[in-house]
């Protein structure tokens, strides 16, 4: 530079930092699969000119915000600004697509029969999960049952659980399903002794029944009889009764008789007469002699 006299002055230079660039910004890569949670990238950033305004943004990381309860295949991360000191600013996210399925699977089951049943319940259920998945494909359809024994009765039964899973892990119950009623027991039947000895009139054989399931499906049937069907004139050492159903409300049924073996003589004792005579044989007939005079 050189003034109005002529003077000039020494040479002088001027260095300036110019950084037209912003942070370089380096995430890990997003899962492809399905995640159960929230996913969370971790990130670093930096700067080789003017350096990160905010040290700390060396590390950073990057969440999805999916609720509980929800399933989706693009949930999609928060973002970040992330500026060095000149003011250049780089945007970290938001990274989209990822997969999170933080719900469990749908299960419906059939309704529970309210009535008495003769076998064990069976309950028709389906699974289903609209984000990762049944773990199991083959639970898509399946039954809960209960399991009482043959040969008793259960008024409060229960069936038992099944525990479906879907691919990341969430897991929901189906069952037990309770209050059921099963009947597997007949109801009972008792009757008294047939007579040994010939009787002269048809027998008739007091019977009872009873249940302690459902109960009686006829509760006129706690007691009946069983007779025999001899008719007039017959007699037999072999006469049957007749049988009886005796049921529950369940369905279930207990047969009484027929009971057979018993005597019975309805037949008069036969009478054999020997046959009369065709003829009259002659008959010599002897009087008296009169009596003489005096």
């Amino acid at each position: 530079a050189t003034d109005v006299t002529g003077t000039s002055g020494a040479a002088q230079s001027l260095t300036v930092k110019l950084d037209k660039t912003g942070p370089a910004v380096a995430c890990a890569a997003a899962p492809i699969a399905w995640s159960s949670s929230d996913v969370h990238l971790s990130c670093s950033a930096s700067d080789a000119l003017s350096g990160l305004a905010n040290p700390a943004q060396a590390h950073l990381s990057l969440a999805t915000f999916v609720g509980d309860g929800t399933e989706t295949a693009s949930a999609s991360t928060n973002s970040l600004a992330v500026c060095d000191v000149a003011g250049n600013c780089t945007a970290a996210g938001p990274i989209a697509g990822i997969k999170v399925d933080t719900k469990a699977p749908a299960i419906t089951c059939g309704a529970a029969p309210t009535g008495w049943s003769t076998t064990d319940v069976r309950i028709a259920c389906s699974a289903s999960d609209g984000g990762s998945g049944l773990a199991d494909p083959t639970q898509a359809n399946f039954f809960l049952t209960t399991s009482v024994p043959a040969g008793s009765t259960n008024v409060a039964a229960s069936t038992n659980s099944v525990m479906v899973c879907d691919g990341v892990g969430n897991c929901a119950a189906a069952g037990p399903i309770t209050g059921l009623q099963v009947d597997r027991l007949a109801p009972t039947v008792s009757c008294a002794p047939a007579p040994t000895t010939v009787t002269a009139a048809n027998v008739s054989i007091a019977c009872s029944a009873g249940d302690s399931g459902s109960g009686l499906a006829d509760s006129t049937q706690a007691y009946f009889s069983l007779t025999t069907s001899v008719p007039t004139g017959a007699e037999t050492t072999s006469a049957a009764t007749d049988s009886v159903s005796v049921c529950d409300v369940a369905g279930n049924c207990t047969t009484a008789g027929p009971i057979s073996g018993i005597k019975v003589d309805r037949k008069g004792p036969p009478i054999t007469c020997a046959a009369a005579p065709a003829t009259r044989s002659p008959t010599t007939v002897i009087l008296p002699r009169p009596a003489r005079a005096p």
